[in-house]
């Protein structure tokens, strides 16, 4: 049908310059792909939505938003769409019956799974992954409107012809209508006739397929090649990136910085692979997205070892355009790649890659093995928050858990979610719990999400999460509840922090006790549920001193008193010191990093004491530079010493 299309609209008034007499082919074509695409399935997110629609804000059971692009734009969702809402683990079915944009839904849509205990949690909207289908009536001769024709629409009073060329343009939008008219049954689907084998003409175009064929988001790169995934150099670019400065799906889109012609990206076969054997003889149609620095320098190729066959040089400086190409791949064909380069030394943008069997390059979807990927990676997102599970408690179960700070009641209590405890935390107004996250650089102008699962009791008084990261503050505050609720913030980091800190505090009066376990801290994404930190790398050293303690510097490994280098960076979690033969004094025990005592932190074995451990509390852990020397300095009782002291350090480090 495209082929008539383009036939007809080539051939009306050939040669006429007059804009608004003559029929821009190609722009007709352009409109007739939108065309197609505005009819393909579409995918928003929660974390671009807004919350509320004319259903007022999202309350505690039903969630009311009004769904955007990532630009914050309308057009995605629209009256009678059918619409698939999931939050990773439950999902939600239903056809949209509210105005343009809006969407409400709540435990009466439920599909699978169970809904959440709070519709209105903004963790829960940000996680929320929306897939749109959208139902077009068939357009008649007489609707159809196309941005840029003469009075926006095509009509024989629009456009002069000569008689012949009119009664061409007349026959055929008629056959096209009337074959419409005449295919389907008063309830839309195809007339039986139609689909028996002995009524197909046998050279009728039976292999369209919009599945995608290559890995298209280009969201993610696991092995930090500068590639996305299923992707590779064409040529030799002198940069590539994922970059998030510009998108059409998702967060990011694959930068790529060509310094010649003809630089710029292939896909990978070894994550990507074509049967070549499959596509021989056949239709093969490629598309992408591209956003240039300069207009038209920028191709799409399909290469089949025989030949290839490119679009045109595209893009628009400033701007996202979609480029595409068709091959009838060879039937001799050895090879089969899909390429995208640019015509000149420039830096450009690609998204959004579909390339499908048939010849009409359909909307963009992911690749299936893409999503697979996509919804693991999201469910297993890196966690930044040491200690997150409370398994450390170096002072003991009736102290600060490992790298925790704060001035409530804490202690170890059995009955947590993950491991074999949580932290128990009683807290008196103005008084706090916290974590001051390491690398805190790392972080600055990107938008993290704490995370927690607590159990209040059933007090009045709401227990207040945040996150501060020394110029701004972000909080939540969660009422008591009857068992467990999971809780988050959302927080951009400023690009001045001076910290990153989450905390969970009292600011509403009165006493709160709270259970809390399964800290998380993600960059970008909502993290769907709680795993342990990985990023993180315990070390442990061990000191000795054989017979009476003196004032000095124990050894380390080897025999040595100098210190005992640490390679990568990293902080001090906690010392453990002990004694065969406990002293009648106190014998403290001091840890020094590059010869200066690190955060005035000691351990002290009183009176009798065998052994003693502390932690380093959470804004005392000053962060280790890379090869410091490490020391453990003994500063004896001045009378009854002990004998043969035994100091273990043990902190964690990150690459």
């Amino acid at each position: 049908m495209a082929g008539i299309f383009k036939w007809v609209f080539e051939n009306i008034a050939p040669g006429e310059t007059d804009p608004e007499k003559r029929v821009d082919a190609d722009r007709v074509m352009d409109n007739f792909y939108a065309l197609a695409r505005s009819n393909a399935n579409k995918r928003a997110l929660g974390a671009d939505a807004e919350d509320g629609n004319s259903n007022g804000v999202s309350t505690q059971d039903q969630c009311n938003i009004t769904v955007l692009t990532v630009d914050g734009v309308g057009g995605l969702l629209e009256l009678n769409d059918e619409v698939i809402v999931s939050d990773g683990t439950s999902v939600w079915s239903l056809t949209n019956v509210l105005t343009d944009d809006e969407l409400s839904f709540n435990d009466s849509h439920l599909a699978k799974g169970s809904g959440p205990s709070d519709y209105s949690d903004p963790g829960f909207i940000d996680g929320l992954d929306i897939k749109i289908t959208g139902f077009k009536d068939v357009l008649g001769k007489d609707q159809l409107i196309l941005a840029g024709s003469h009075a926006q629409k095509i009509t024989g009073e629009d456009i002069e012809t000569s008689a012949s060329d009119a009664k061409k343009l007349g026959v055929a939008v008629t056959d096209v209508q009337s074959q419409v008219d005449v295919s389907l049954e008063p309830n839309g689907s195809l007339k039986s006739a139609l689909v028996a084998v002995e009524n197909i003409a046998s050279d009728a175009m039976l292999e369209e397929n919009d599945g995608n064929l290559v890995f298209g988001m280009m969201e993610y790169d696991w092995d930090n090649d500068g590639y996305a995934n299923g992707w590779r150099a064409y040529n030799d670019p002198t940069g590539a990136e994922l970059s998030s400065e510009q998108s059409v799906f998702g967060d990011r889109s694959q930068k790529v910085t060509a310094s010649q012609p003809d630089d710029g990206i292939v896909n990978d076969p070894d994550e990507c692979r074509f049967d070549v054997a499959s596509y021989k003889g056949r239709g093969l149609s490629a598309a992408a997205y591209v956003y240039c620095s300069t207009d038209d320098t920028v191709v799409i190729e399909v290469y089949d070892g025989i030949g290839a066959s490119a679009s045109e040089a595209g893009g628009t400086a400033g701007a996202w355009e979609r480029i595409y190409v068709t091959r009838e791949i060879d039937g001799s064909a050895t090879d089969l790649q899909v390429r995208i380069y640019a015509t000149e030394a420039t830096v450009f943008y690609v998204d959004e890659v579909h390339v499908c069997l048939g010849r009409l390059p359909v909307g963009f979807h992911p690749h299936s093995d893409e999503q697979i990927r996509q919804n693991v990676s999201e469910a297993n997102l890196t966690n930044y928050c040491p200690n997150s599970g409370f398994a450390e408690w170096s002072s003991g179960d009736q102290s600060l858990p490992d790298l925790w700070g704060g001035n409530g009641a804490v202690q170890n209590n059995p009955n947590g979610l993950f491991g074999e405890g949580c932290a128990a935390v009683s807290f008196d107004i103005g008084e706090k719990f916290f974590m001051d996250v390491p690398k805190y650089r790392d972080f600055r102008e990107r938008t993290v999400y704490f995370n927690a699962y607590v159990q209040l009791d059933n007090g009045v008084n709401a227990l207040r999460m945040q996150v501060d990261d020394g110029v701004g503050t972000t909080y939540r505050d969660v009422v008591p509840g009857f068992g467990w609720q999971r809780r988050g913030v959302r927080h951009t980091v400023d690009p001045d922090a001076t910290m990153l800190r989450i905390s969970f505090e009292n600011q509403d009066g009165g006493n709160i006790t709270v259970l809390i376990d399964g800290v998380m801290l993600t960059v970008d994404r909502y993290p769907i549920g709680y795993k342990p930190a990985t990023v993180y790398k315990p070390f442990v050293v061990e000191f000795g001193l054989a017979g009476t303690v003196v004032d000095g510097f124990m050894e380390g490994p080897g025999g040595v008193t100098t210190g005992v280098p640490i390679p990568f960076p990293g902080i001090i979690q906690s010392l453990y010191v002990r004694e065969g033969v406990p002293g009648i004094g106190d014998d403290s025990f001091k840890v020094y990093v590059g010869g200066a005592l690190y955060a005035d932190y000691d351990v002290t074995l009183g009176n009798g004491e065998t052994g003693v451990s502390a932690g380093v509390a959470a804004a005392d852990a000053v962060e280790l530079t890379p090869g410091a020397y490490v020391q453990i300095y003994c500063d004896a009782a001045a009378m009854g010493a002990g004998s043969d002291a035994v100091a273990v350090l043990k902190g964690i480090t990150w690459v």
